[in-house]
């Protein structure tokens, strides 16, 4: 794992670390999730070097100067002021960028089999991806995704978060571009079939739909597999109809950046 040096945002990192928590179901209380109890993520043997990693990880993004913290006001009323306030001074940027944000998080993945596939799947991609916020009710995700393509903004999002994890975790080459090119594919069925606000099944759906664009005999048979494993099991134990916890580090990557991604005070910088 990386070696921290630089300066750390406090903030962040306690925003990250609470986050981790909530995710890991620390204190038992539940997190929504279909899995009671603490969720040891894969490698960990116990709550103690849970607790380690979790502040290292938090750490480690509170240095990455391309991760910027925004706290909302805590009452209700303020914070959805200020995030109306937030969403209508990017509306134009945001709606603006839909295709820039998708090339810009293709043009991440190196290995040009995956990027060309990964394109396939986005030339066929709904026509409601690219228009649709990242949160349909607007109360969740960073406050500029609540915009027509914030859901296209998100995606790269999670995908320049998979950068960063994958750095932190030491993984490279055709894995991490397996990662990257399922973070920009993971809510390619966000809102169901025929698209309507949100699917809860949205993973397993985008799996299937990802295997009928590339087909069973396609030529990155074993890659374009795993890029749909991970679409199917992004939501962790939050999928449905049944919970997937990751159960190696490509899944835990995976599911981790959409989820810190997503953090309401978290903004990830992308390339203008």
């Amino acid at each position: 794992m990386i070696v921290l040096h630089a300066v750390r945002n406090e903030p962040l990192a306690a925003d990250f670390y609470e986050g981790l928590k909530r995710y890991h179901n620390v204190d038992g209380a539940g997190n929504g999730g279909g899995v009671k109890g603490v969720q040891l993520p894969p490698g960990c043997k116990d709550v103690e070097q849970l607790d380690r990693d979790m502040r290292d990880l938090s750490d480690y993004l509170a240095t990455q100067p391309s991760i910027k913290y925004l706290e909302a006001p805590k009452s209700p009323e303020a914070r959805a002021a200020s995030r109306k306030q937030i969403a209508q001074a990017a509306r134009a940027e945001v709606s603006g960028s839909v295709k820039q944000n998708i090339n810009a998080a293709i043009a991440c993945i190196q290995n040009p089999m995956i990027a060309a596939v990964v394109r396939q799947a986005m030339d066929a991609a709904p026509a409601e991806f690219f228009t649709a916020p990242s949160s349909s009710t607007g109360k969740y995700h960073p406050a500029d995704e609540i915009n027509p393509g914030g859901l296209a903004l998100h995606s790269l999002r999670d995908v320049r978060m998979g950068e960063m994890l994958c750095d932190y975790y030491g993984v490279e080459g055709l894995e991490k571009d397996e990662i990257l090119g399922a973070l920009l594919l993971h809510d390619i069925k966000k809102g169901g079939d025929p698209w309507n606000k949100y699917d809860k099944a949205h993973g397993p759906n985008g799996a299937k739909w990802l295997g009928e664009v590339w087909g069973e005999d396609h030529k990155c048979n074993a890659s374009c597999n795993h890029m749909r494993e991970l679409v199917g099991k992004h939501m962790a134990q939050w999928n449905f109809p049944e919970p997937s916890p990751p159960s190696d580090l490509a899944n835990q990557i995976v599911s981790y950046a959409d989820y810190l991604g997503s953090r309401d005070n978290v903004y990830v910088d992308v390339p203008k």
